[in-house]
Order: structure tokens, then sequence, then C-alpha cells
């Protein structure tokens, strides 16, 4: 008798293996929370329809699951963890509608469990994972409402984008290259008539109205900071050359697939609608960002949610690839396995831990533990970064309110739209800095400061990643603190 094993099963045990590896990972290399999971989680503490530079989506998931389950690392992580399970089991769904191929969906869910960028972002509290799963699903509706004319779609491909854009503005992409591929393509341009893209947008701004009119009331704060990304003009000679080194280096795989199918499929497999409007979208997407890099500096991550349709793409082309070059792709998601792992241990590849990746997640809980200790009870904590507030308000060990002020060269952040520290006259504080250089005003803003014990924060193989400096102050006046510079 032979045994058959259900391969919506396997896909399931592969995604659930995936969370859990990961999650271990993370636990046995020492990785702490990244300053903006930190800085998400003071937004968590305060519930809005809006914030500084991000919409409300993830503040409001930190929320229920700190509310259900406590404080803590895992805690604050916990919605991550599940929108990235979600996000695989999208994909895997997505391509086995679109190929009707078992091998297809699964070399997709591969493609994404062993891709650096998906893998990692998966694993921490922030915008990130949340915006591949919207992306996904308003991928999929797309793919619906070209092929099957589905109405439902309609509604659907709103929905996504709205809740992604109450996760982070970039989800707008997808709707102007969804949009611009079905005015340029005349078969699929009667799509655009009739009321349906209407009720979708309608759909989408019933979702994103109240944040609208929360940054209304705010300046546009969120709208500053997105156009400042935009508009961003640092560019060097080296900008759109170490673009594109990061990004084929983080998605080796499918330029790999790129080259290897072009002149194969591109005129006959991949030109069917769902086949040129997965590739259009990530197309549309990806020139974006490369002519954003000649402006200036690109993050690695900010073009990720375009290879999506690529990937799916790409995956029902491969159980049809020559053994030769599916071997090569074998060979390079193995390899890109095995480096996804070495990332978290970086002794065994003899890196300190000051240089390796992830050294902004390391060491920082104990040093905070032992500052407090040092500092007795103040009544408050200015620091002079949000990063470093952020880090402070989370392993803090009694929650006491943080500002940030004293830096005459910082950016605009949350904590400028919340109360002023103006609120905390007569009050004890603690200033906090990495760089042991206080404001030149410290001493006029307190009646009394004294310097603290220099707290080094300690790695494992004896770096010292950073230093804690600190001044306890008493009888705090109000000041007028040198305004943020920039968005």
């Amino acid at each position: 008798m032979t045994l058959t094993f259900n391969p919506v099963y396997r896909a399931i045990i592969l995604i659930a293996s995936t969370l859990a590896i990961r999650a271990l990972l993370m636990y046995w290399g020492h990785l702490e929370m990244h300053f903006d999971e930190a800085q998400y989680w003071e937004w968590s503490r305060v519930p809005d329809w809006g914030y500084y530079s991000k919409g409300p989506l993830v503040a409001w998931l930190i929320a229920a699951s700190e509310y259900l389950f406590g404080h803590g690392e895992w805690q604050t992580r916990l919605p991550a963890w599940l929108a990235s399970g979600i996000f695989m089991w999208l994909i895997y769904r997505f391509t086995l509608t679109v190929w009707k191929n078992q091998q297809a969906a699964t070399w997709a869910l591969l493609l994404v469990i062993l891709n650096p960028i998906y893998f990692l972002l998966g694993g921490v509290m922030t915008t990130d994972i949340l915006l591949f799963v919207f992306f996904s699903w308003g991928i999929w509706a797309a793919i619906r409402i070209v092929q099957n004319r589905n109405n439902k779609a309609w509604l659907e491909f709103g929905a996504a984008v709205g809740l992604g854009c109450l996760t982070k503005l970039s989800m707008l992409l997808l709707p102007f290259a969804f949009a611009l591929i079905l005015l340029i393509n005349r078969s699929l341009r009667p799509l655009l008539a009739g009321p349906l893209p209407w009720l979708s947008a309608m759909v989408c701004l019933i979702l994103v109205l109240p944040m609208l009119l929360w940054n209304a009331a705010h300046d546009w704060v969120l709208f500053r900071h997105e156009l400042g990304h935009v508009t961003a003009t640092k560019e060097t000679v080296y900008s759109l050359p170490v673009f594109m080194l990061e990004q084929i280096s983080a998605f080796l795989p499918l330029f790999y697939l790129s080259a290897t199918l072009f002149y194969r499929e591109m005129r006959t497999r991949l030109r069917s609608h769902h086949g040129s409007l997965l590739l259009g979208i990530s197309a549309i997407i990806l020139i974006f960002f490369v002519f954003k890099s000649i402006s200036g500096k690109v993050q690695i991550n900010w073009p990720a949610p375009a290879y999506l349709g690529m990937l799916i793409a790409f995956s029902g082309l491969i159980p049809s690839l020559a053994p030769k070059l599916r071997a090569g792709l074998v060979a390079i998601l193995a390899l890109m396995a095995i480096l996804q792992v070495l990332v978290f241990f970086p002794q065994l590849l003899s890196l300190k831990q000051k240089a390796a990746p992830f050294k902004e997640m390391r060491v920082w809980q104990a040093p905070i533990k032992a500052l407090a200790d040092q500092a007795g009870s103040p009544d408050f904590i200015i620091a002079d970064s949000y990063k470093l507030a952020g880090e402070l308000a989370f392993y803090w060990p009694e929650h006491i309110p943080v500002y940030v002020a004293g830096n005459p060269n910082r950016r605009h952040n949350q904590h400028d739209l919340w109360p002023s520290i103006n609120h905390e006259i007569g009050g004890s504080g603690l200033y906090v800095d990495l760089a042991n250089a206080p404001p030149s005003d410290l001493g006029t803003a307190f009646e009394h400061c004294v310097p603290l014990k220099a707290v080094p924060a300690i790695a494992q193989d004896g770096t010292t990643m950073r230093t804690l400096h600190a001044y306890r102050c008493t009888g705090y006046k109000a000041h007028d603190w040198p305004k943020p510079k920039g968005y």
C-alpha cells in the first residue's frame, strides 16, 4: 500500500516549522528589540488613528497582543509571527490558484521561506510583514479581476489597499501599477469603466478616512515624512550600483530565474493575462525604486513587495525547468538557507558582534536594567533620539514617561506630537545618550545634575556594543529645547 501525504498538510507543516525555527533562531541568537519595534511599542501605549511615520495598524496589533498576554518581546512580536504565517499561506494558495500545480505552489513557498528579506522581516514586529500580507492579497484580487472578471475581487482589492495603507503608505504603489497596466493594455482598459473601480476606491477611502482626518489635524505629518523619502536628494555616484547589488544579493533566486526563463518563456506562457500582469506590477514598482535610488538611498527592504508578482509568475515555470537549471536554483536556495542561519550566529564566521548583522538588536536589556538600578526612581527620562528612547521605554523596569530632547540635529518623531516635557516641571529626570555629549543647556533645564557611572553593553564575545551615559537631574524647569529640523 502506498501512503500519500496531502500537499496542503505538507504546506501547513512547512509554514509552522518555519515560524518555529525562526523564533528559536532569534532566541538562540539573543536578538532583542530593534529600535523600530520598540518605537511601535511606544505608540501602542497611546492608541490613536495615526502616528508620525506610519499608519496605526502596527500599534493596534501590538496593543492587542500585550493586552492579552502581557509585556515582553514575544508578546510584541506575536502579531508579526502570525502575519508571517498568513503571508506564506497566501503565497501558497495564490500560486496554486494561478497555476493549478502543487509543485509550483510549493516552490513559491520555498522562495518566500528562503528569501532573507521575507524570512527575517517575518520575525520582527515592523510594518513590513503586514505590508507583505496586504500586497499579496491585493495582487491576488487584481489577478481575479483580470482573469475571472470577478466583481467581488474589486471590493477585496479596495480592502487590501486600504488596510495596507493603515500599515505603510507604499501600499499605494500597487493600485498605481495596476491602474497603469489597465490603461496601457487596450484589451483590459474596459475594466476601468463602470462603477466597480469607484466602489473599490470607496472601500479603501472608508478604511483610511480616520487616518486621513488624524493627519489633517496634525499638519499632514505622515505625508510630510513620506514626501521626505521620495524627494530626498542625498545621492552619490554609488547610489544606483549599491541599490542593484543589494537587490540582486537579497533576491538572487528571482534574478537567476529571470535570466534562465527570459528568452524561453517571455513570449509564450508568461504572455497570458495573469503572467503579464504579475510581471508588469513587479516591473513598474521596481522601476520606481530604481529612479528613487538615483536620487538617494533606498533601504534594501523597501522594494520587497515588488518581487511578489515576479515570484508567483516564475514559480509556475520552475517544475518545467531543465534539470541542470533547477539544480542551479536548488544550490542558490541552499546557500541562502545556510547564510540565513549564519547571520544569527556571527561567531561561526569569526565576526565580532559589533560588526555583525543585527548588531542594533543585541545587548539592550541588561545595560538598561543596570542603569535603572543606578538611577533610582526618576519621574521621567530624556533621550537624545527616538531610537534610544524606544529601547529605554521598552526595557526600563517600570513604565515611566520618556521624552526626546537635547539633540539639535534630530528629525521629527512621534514624541513631538505628544505632550511636551514641560509637563514635568519640578520633577526629577534622567538624561541618557550614547555619546556622552549632554546638551549645553541641560544645566539650565534642571536645578542640579550629576553624572552616573557609564554602563557598557558588553556582548557574549566581550565586544562593547555601545555605552549608556546618563545624568541624574532634579528640579526640572520649563525650557525651550531645540526644535527638530526635518521630517
